[in-house]
This record gives C-alpha cells, structure tokens and sequence, in this order.
C-alpha cells in the first residue's frame, strides 16, 4: 500500500528473456516467485504489478498482483525450470505475483508509451537497468488508460 493514498502500490518487475523464458512462463503459469533486488522493503500484499519484458520488443506483457509477503528463498520448482541461467539458484526476496491479465497477444509496447507526456518520468523509460520500478499513482492512471483501450 502506498503510505500517502493508502491505495495499492504499483511496481514494474521486468523479466530479460535472454535469461528466463517469460513469455513461456506468462502462457501456462497463473501465479509466478519474482526477485526483488530493489524495493523489497516497500512491496507487499494487494500491490499492483505491471510485468515488463525487455528487449527489442520491450514493453508490459501482464498485470497482476502481489499475494505474498517478501521472502529470502529460492525460486519454485516450477520457476527455476524456465531460468536460462543460475537466477532460479539464488537466494533473493521474493514474492508472488497472481496474473489477472497476461497481454501476450496484445502488449503495451514501449515505444508508444515513450510519446506519452503522463509517463515521461517513468522510471524504466529513462533507466530500464533493473529488475522492481515503481509507478507512481499519476503514472500508474496513464497506464490504466492504456490496458483499458
């Protein structure tokens, strides 16, 4: 909850697909373990988050949201087997995102959310070095307009 409106938070948690197979993981799983390596203190349960896959067609591919608390651990069974690399192996907070819209099909691509006067400071256009971003509450309006058209 953000401690200024007390409504949910939103965060983007962005996913490398040279590292793990997102898009494999956003068509048969319902509710994913992601890392905090930032903002781990700050995420909680009924938060808001905006999945973002980077790359050359970066852009949001789901929204779901936090059903855990933040806990150091591994990753799944299930998560570790679409790791490309060591990620799944490590100890990190974690917590668990429950998918209520999975955009594959249709995602909100980064290149139309650049000319967007309402997201100009949106952390991951300006600084997509990462994992967690958060959105703020007039950000995340714009991006509501957006999914909702």
């Amino acid at each position: 909850m953000s401690p200024s409106t007390g409504q949910p938070a939103t965060w983007i948690f962005q996913a490398n697909p040279a590292q793990y197979d997102i898009e494999a993981s956003l068509r048969t799983e319902h509710a994913e373990l992601w890392n905090l390596r930032q903002h781990a203190s700050k995420v909680t349960m009924g938060d808001r988050v905006l999945i973002w896959i980077s790359g050359k067609k970066s852009g949001i591919y789901a929204v779901g949201q936090v059903t855990s608390l933040p806990v150091e651990q591994l990753d799944s069974s299930t998560g570790k087997s679409y790791w490309k690399s060591t990620g799944g192996h490590q100890v990190w907070p974690r917590v668990e995102v429950r998918y209520s819209r999975v955009l594959l099909d249709r995602p909100l691509f980064r290149r139309y959310l650049e000319f967007d006067a309402a997201l100009s400071n949106l952390t991951i256009l300006k600084q997509a070095r990462g994992t967690n971003f958060s959105v703020t509450p007039a950000e995340w309006e714009a991006l509501e307009n957006w999914l909702t058209h």
